[in-house]
């Protein structure tokens, strides 16, 4: 495992699109993906959207700068970081690993 980008991201949380920054990790077999996952940090002030994130029964949009969506399943929430970890479905987003 090893991380393969971290910065900027949007999440919709019961319809509203929240900025996160996000660490996204990825898991290889062979020569291609196996899975992904990360977390997603909350700026201040948007830290209720982590427990409602949480909360959610369902998965949630996740999308890149360039407007590429994914969808995530949040797994744990930190609530005093207002970080969320997730697991990813299906390809990630098209982040752009610097």
């Amino acid at each position: 495992m090893s991380t393969w980008y971290e910065g900027p991201a949007t999440m919709v949380v019961d319809g509203e699109e929240i900025a996160v920054t996000v660490r996204v990790d990825h898991h290889t077999e062979g020569s291609g993906w196996k899975s992904w996952s990360g977390t997603a940090r909350f700026e201040p002030g948007d830290e209720p959207f982590a427990h409602r994130a949480f909360e959610a029964n369902e998965p949630l949009p996740l999308y890149a700068e360039d407007g590429s969506e994914s969808r995530i399943g949040v797994t744990g929430v930190d609530r005093s970081r207002g970080e969320v970890t997730f697991e990813g479905a299906g390809l990630p987003p098209n982040f752009h690993a610097e």
